[in-house]
């Protein structure tokens, strides 16, 4: 699953950051195997998405949420 496929208030786990213009970026950005993502709200018109990372809230391009795979969190 994309990250960019979540719904509001999704909590997934990253698997792996597909190789793109953006991978380095969203690594230095926390986005890294095993760490715990919540989506928390989009832009209208499909803007940017909030995503909670640890401890702060990023928003990524549809674009750049597509590069990363995730899988649902278990008993959340």
């Amino acid at each position: 699953m994309k990250l960019s496929a979540l719904k509001k208030g999704q909590k997934v786990i990253v698997k792996r950051v597909i190789s793109s213009e953006f991978s380095s970026k969203l690594i230095e950005l926390g986005f890294v195997e095993g760490q715990v993502i919540q989506f928390l709200h989009s832009a209208p018109f499909g803007g940017p998405k909030a995503f909670q990372v640890g401890t702060y809230m990023l928003a990524l391009r549809n674009s750049e949420a597509a590069v990363v795979e995730v899988e649902m969190v278990e008993n959340e």
